[in-house]
Parts: structure tokens; C-alpha cells; sequence
């Protein structure tokens, strides 16, 4: 279970997800910190190690 949002795209959501800009590669992840601020995304695939690397 995952305790943070996951936003996936879809015909009823597009000005939604639209407020995070163009994405050119799936998947695409964005990282926040608990005041809501972005501090990393990356594009493509990522392993628990690069996620750690940055939220840590």
C-alpha cells in the first residue's frame, strides 16, 4: 500500500494532469517534499536506489 498520490492519465483528467507540463517519456516521476515542493523527476524506469537517492 502506498501512502502518496499516483496520478495516471486519462480523457477525464487531462486539465488535471495538465498543471505538471509536457511529458515526453513514460513513466515519468515526479518527487515532492512534505510542503509540496518539486525537488526531482525523472523519465523512464527507476529502481528503489535512485528514488532513495532522492528523498534522502
Amino acid at each position: 500500500m502506498v501512502d502518496y498520490p499516483i496520478i495516471l492519465f486519462d480523457d477525464q483528467n487531462d486539465s488535471q494532469f495538465s498543471i505538471f507540463g509536457d511529458v515526453f517519456g513514460m513513466p515519468t516521476t515526479y518527487i515532492y517534499d512534505p510542503e509540496g515542493k518539486l525537488v526531482d523527476y525523472r523519465m523512464g524506469e527507476i529502481d528503489i536506489s535512485v528514488l532513495e537517492e532522492a528523498i534522502l
